[in-house]
């Protein structure tokens, strides 16, 4: 089962007073082997892209590079594609977070 969180930063900008609370939970849960995903709703309504949500994650939520792989790989695996296909993205997945952490 996958959790498909709905846009960190759309509830953000919206002012909703949940937004604390639901990015909170939204470590929790990953933190707890939940398969969460996160999307971007409408972004150029939100003007919040997938970057700018993960980015409103790890400011809000404390998520780190460590979740945040963990959230783009979960996203992979709940998607429609061929097990190669997955496989080919979760490799490069690893080699960007490998790349980035020198």
């Amino acid at each position: 089962m996958t959790l498909d969180a709905p846009s960190p930063l759309a509830d953000f900008i919206a002012g909703l007073p949940k937004c604390e609370l639901h990015v909170h939970l939204e470590g929790t849960r990953l933190r707890h082997g939940v398969k969460v995903t996160v999307n971007s709703d409408d972004p150029a309504y939100v003007s919040g892209y997938m970057t700018e949500n993960y980015a409103a994650l790890a400011d809000h939520a404390g998520l780190g590079m460590d979740d945040l792989r963990l959230l783009t790989a979960n996203a992979f695996e709940a998607a429609w594609l061929t097990p190669k296909a997955r496989d080919s993205f979760l490799v490069e997945l690893d080699d960007y977070c490998h790349g980035y952490r020198r």
